[in-house]
């Protein structure tokens, strides 16, 4: 690849093969190709996608944002924020791999922000793009369909493949919710105030839904509903590892949703250092 020559990027070729395909398709399309080619398998070695897309160096750096790709001195460079740890350095990574599928990438700088930027929407389009990208790159289909024939689909699962694939676990959960056979839905939840409390001194946080993430009919999950008190997820959140029936009414005004859930507790840190108890649940 070289800067002094202009030439149609991946996804310009990919639309002028099939034009009448959506960019969402191109771009997957585009990734899975490059995991075909090299055959990549888990933990994907992201130094070999790196070369074959003809970019120079990677810097683990000291940077304001999640990633970053730009040319210097005449050769690609993506550079990873050295405060993020492993897992999220991969996903950003391929992230930024993904960028060179797309027209300009040589010349114009593409950041991967943490909290995101106010985008515009045709950065925004690219960004998800990039991240549905970065997924493919970051779980090769065709290994990762392998590894969850037959698994069962719960949070011990996920964290397995996590650790397969040195991936995050909510980005793990992504990818067996959309590659499963069968109806899954994935929840997100954290402690913590609805946004109408934030500012209130004696307001309690609670355990609320963060998103949620489904393939399959499922009801809608709405965004900060808080979880019964008495309900199995409170009880996640106290440390109990669940894999039990249960019933999703707590969440949704559909009644009597009965699922096998899945859950456990995952605290984290943000980049202020504050720590947020979380708990990730799979239902099906």
């Amino acid at each position: 690849m070289n800067g002094a020559v202009e030439q149609l990027s991946l996804l310009e070729q990919s639309r002028a093969e099939e034009p009448g395909v959506a960019d969402v398709e191109h771009v997957r399309r585009i990734a899975r190709g490059i995991t075909s080619d090299l055959a990549l398998v888990a933990p994907v070695d992201f130094e070999i996608v790196t070369s074959y897309q003809g970019i120079g160096v990677v810097q683990v750096t000291d940077i304001p944002w999640a990633g970053c790709l730009i040319e210097e001195a005449g050769e690609l460079v993506i550079k990873l924020r050295e405060s993020d740890g492993q897992r999220r350095r991969r996903f950003t990574w391929a992230h930024e791999l993904a960028h060179t599928f797309f027209p300009g990438f040589w010349y114009q700088p593409n950041f991967r922000c943490s909290p995101p930027a106010a985008p515009t929407s045709r950065s925004a389009e690219v960004e998800v793009l990039c991240d549905l990208a970065a997924a493919e790159l970051l779980f090769p289909v065709a290994s990762f369909r392998g590894d969850l024939a037959g698994a069962d689909l719960n949070i011990i699962c996920v964290e397995e493949l996590a650790d397969r694939y040195l991936a995050s676990l909510e980005a793990t959960a992504h990818r067996v919710i959309d590659l499963s056979e069968r109806p899954a839905l994935m929840i997100v939840l954290e402690e913590m105030n609805k946004p109408a409390d934030r500012a209130d001194p004696i307001a309690e946080p609670q355990l609320r839904v963060s998103y949620a993430f489904g393939k399959g009919d499922w009801p809608y999950i709405p965004r900060w509903k808080s979880a019964d008190p008495a309900g199995p997820l409170v009880s996640a959140l106290a440390g109990e590892v669940l894999d039990q029936a249960a019933d999703l009414s707590e969440l949704t005004a559909h009644a009597n949703t009965e699922v096998q859930m899945s859950a456990k507790l995952y605290p984290y840190r943000d980049d202020q250092g504050t720590l947020h108890r979380r708990v990730i649940a799979i239902c099906r």
